[in-house]
């Protein structure tokens, strides 16, 4: 029979303690990029605790498994680990932290912290329901999202299994606490990172006629390439050009062989990046030739990573969850974040969906931006995720296809009974 939210809501309370004590200890003993290995150790004491399968991917992946023994589909509930290379600030924007950083230089400044605690939560209560449901259950913990370093093995790990759709959540101070979005269509940008070496003929800055000067090489390709942007880029399909670092000479009388610049681009279309890329590649060789200069690409063309697209049915899908496990009040259209984030890859493989739990509140003083010393969170917010992930699976799961053990599509309704 269905199951009914009071019942999922009775867990979330049941576990609110271990969700939030989780954030706590995650947040006060954070672990940079591909160094998460106490994380590694308390997701994995969980996963033992429960009695779950798990295979490890990359350094401190780790992907576990719930399966019910009957036939259906297969759920990817995914969360990322890693900490930011920040000190952190033992205030939020008003008053002290609950929880500060004990690990010097080193902070959960984006909430990755509430994301593996909301999903060691939802792996609980999921585990409890283990009767009621059917099909498979993956619970995702990726290393180094910040980087984009854990993504790669994590879907070569996944490879095996026939997976039917993927779900993550992202804590965001760009809502109040409490206040949901899951949009359909792009909810957060793609990214392509270049940096750019202009090659010249450096020498002694009293002649600059006997040289080959990269620093105008460089000034006269910067100074161009807003120029494509208003003039080639597609109006209506925003793509962003942010320069964040130009280092070239030592000194002012000495001109430099080289001239290095570097910086991303955002964008939401996926076509539209690309056209820009090919777009900035011509402006810069172009540029560079007429100043007698060469350009040498570190990075250009590599996608890092694409939009976040939520497809309609999985967006509708959880829709639909917020309005029943916390009720409509709970759900708002978000803005499109230009943010990047590995959980595109997911979504371009399996599908899926990838929703924001907001964080902010004025009296509490959470609401500072992300990748922000005085950044922190309403811990209110996290058993409203995990009871959000709980009832997206739950829904996903139970709906009336799912495959037999030949891999064919049976149909029944939601909730029927179990053969």
């Amino acid at each position: 029979m269905p199951i009914q939210q009071p019942f999922i809501q009775n867990k979330i309370q049941e576990y609110t303690d271990l969700i939030v004590s989780t954030r706590r200890y995650l947040h006060e003993h954070p672990e940079l990029s591909q160094r998460e290995f106490e994380t590694k150790k308390l997701v994995l004491s969980h996963v033992r605790q429960l009695g779950l399968s798990h295979i490890e991917a990359g350094t401190n992946s780790v992907i576990a498994t719930l399966d019910t023994g009957r036939p259906g589909k297969t759920l990817l509930l995914r969360a990322d680990m890693d900490a930011l290379p920040l000190q952190e600030a033992e205030e939020n924007l008003c008053q002290k932290k609950t929880a500060v950083s004990k690990n010097k230089g080193v902070c959960h400044a984006c909430g990755h912290d509430g994301h593996t605690a909301m999903l060691l939560g939802a792996m609980h209560v999921l585990c409890d329901l283990k009767e009621q449901l059917r099909g498979k259950i993956l619970f995702c913990f990726e290393e180094a999202e910040e980087t984009m370093a854990g993504i790669y093995p994590v879907m070569e790990a996944l490879e095996p299994y026939s997976i039917d759709g993927a779900w993550g959540m992202h804590l965001t101070a760009m809502h109040p606490a409490g206040k949901i979005s899951v949009n359909e269509g792009a909810v957060m940008a793609g990214a392509n990172r270049f940096e750019v070496v202009v090659h010249g003929k450096g020498g002694h800055g009293s002649r600059p006629d006997q040289l080959i000067s990269p620093v105008f090489g460089a000034a006269y390709i910067l100074s161009a390439l807003p120029n494509a942007w208003v003039n080639e880029i597609d109006v209506t399909k925003t793509v962003t050009l942010g320069i964040g670092l130009l280092q070239g000479g030592q000194q002012e009388n000495v001109i430099p062989d080289t001239v290095t610049f570097a910086g991303s681009m955002r964008y939401f279309d996926e076509q539209a990046g690309m056209e820009a890329v090919e777009a900035f590649q011509r402006i810069c060789e172009s540029t560079a030739r007429a100043h007698r200069c060469t350009v040498e690409y570190k990075s250009l063309r590599t996608q890092y990573p694409p939009p976040v697209i939520n497809d309609a049915a999985s967006a509708a899908r959880a829709q639909n969850a917020v309005k029943k496990i916390l009720g409509e009040e709970h759900l708002i259209q978000g803005e499109p974040w230009f943010g990047s984030e590995s959980m595109a890859l997911y979504l371009k493989k399996y599908g899926g969906a990838f929703a924001f739990v907001g964080i902010r509140n004025e009296q509490l003083g959470t609401g500072a931006v992300h990748h922000n010393e005085h950044f922190d969170i309403d811990e209110s917010v996290l058993p409203l995720g995990t009871a959000v992930t709980v009832q997206y699976a739950w829904d996903f799961l139970n709906e009336h296809e799912w495959r037999d053990c030949d891999g064919n599509t049976v149909s029944s309704g939601q909730g029927a009974g179990y053969p």
